[in-house]
Parts: C-alpha cells; structure tokens; sequence
C-alpha cells in the first residue's frame, strides 16, 4: 500500500497550531521550536516522497511486466515472474519505511498519535471510495480512527494489523448501509466460455 506522508503535515500541523497558541502565552522559545519542528517535518516529507515517486517510476514498468507474466498460466514463466515481483516490493516497502521512520522521529507522541489516525482513515477512505460514503459516515469514519490512531504507537505491526481489521469489521456493521455493505463483497470471477469441440 502506498503511504501518504502529506498527512504527517495535516497531523503536525493541527498539533502545531495548538503548541504555537499556548507558546506565545508561556514562551516564545517554544514558538520557535514547533515552528522549526514543523519546518524539518516538510523537509523530510518531501524528501521522503520524491525518493518513493523516484522509485515507482524507475520500477513501474517493470512490476507491469512482471504481473502480466505472473498472471499468464505459464508455468515457467509465472513462478520467477511472482519471485521477482515480490522482491521488488520488499523493496519498496523497505525503503518506504525507511523514510518513514525518518519522519516519525522528528515527531512528538501527539502528532506521531495524529498521524495514525490520519493514516488509518486515509485507509478506509481509500477502501470506501466507490461506496459514496456520505458526510455524516466519513465524519464517524474519522471519529473512529483517531481514536484507533491513539492506541496504535507502539504497537507491533501484527497487532496493529489486528486494530486496524477489527476497526474496519465495526465500520462495515455500524457504520455503512446494508447496500454499501453489499458492493463491498467480491464479485464473483466469469469463467471463459469453453470453445466447441470440432465436428
């Protein structure tokens, strides 16, 4: 899945606004600090997400390649075809994290929480989109990942994974209509029509 750092900058700066009110009443060094915390947060976040695009475009026609010959049926082809594909994003993810935790030490523990939670409901946006979930479910959407997004630093990826799942099971029941929950499921896959034997 790719990460979207630009949220890191939604989650710092939120956090970042309510550091610099209560600095300029306490002190204006602290000012200072969130504003140059906030600066070097940018500066790894573009950084971060040239080096991923750099990346994708160097690799992408290639990964294009390699699915179509792993999804080919033959044999001989499909098998090195998913080694290598695979390969490459451990790849990517390896050096997605990388970058990631690059960014998530320049954070505080507020703004690493806030970032989860933009994270998670970056996510389950992304998994509802073609749902036309209305502003009312989005906001609850949100609501809900925040909260996940406070529980989720620190946490292994396993459990975290575990968070997540258990988070988008609720949201599938008590969130999204019976319709919405119906263009979820998978479509079943058309067989090929069987050619006729020769007479």
């Amino acid at each position: 899945m790719k990460r979207s750092w630009s949220l890191v900058l939604t989650a710092a700066a939120v956090l970042a606004i309510g550091q610099v009110s209560l600095a300029k009443d306490a002190d204006k060094a602290a000012d200072k600090a969130a504003a140059k915390a906030e600066k070097a947060a940018d500066k790894a976040v573009a950084k971060a997400e040239k080096a991923m695009t750099d990346w994708d475009k160097k690799h992408e026609s290639r990964m294009a390649e390699l699915s179509e010959a792993r999804k080919s049926g033959d044999k001989a082809k499909s098998g090195p075809a998913a080694k290598e594909l695979g390969t490459l994003k451990s790849e990517r993810e390896a050096l997605d994290n990388q970058y990631d935790d690059a960014i998530q030490g320049l954070l505080t523990d507020g703004q690493r929480k806030a970032y989860a939670g933009n994270s998670v409901y970056a996510a389950m946006m992304l998994r509802y989109k073609k749902l036309g979930v209305t502003e009312t479910q989005a906001a609850e959407i949100r609501t809900r990942s925040t909260k996940l997004g406070e529980t989720l630093v620190g946490k292994d990826a396993k459990a975290a994974d575990e968070a997540r799942a258990a988070m988008r099971s609720s949201i599938d029941a008590e969130v999204l209509t019976a319709e919405q929950r119906e263009m979820l499921k998978p479509k079943p896959k058309e067989k090929a029509a069987t050619p006729a034997a020769p007479k």
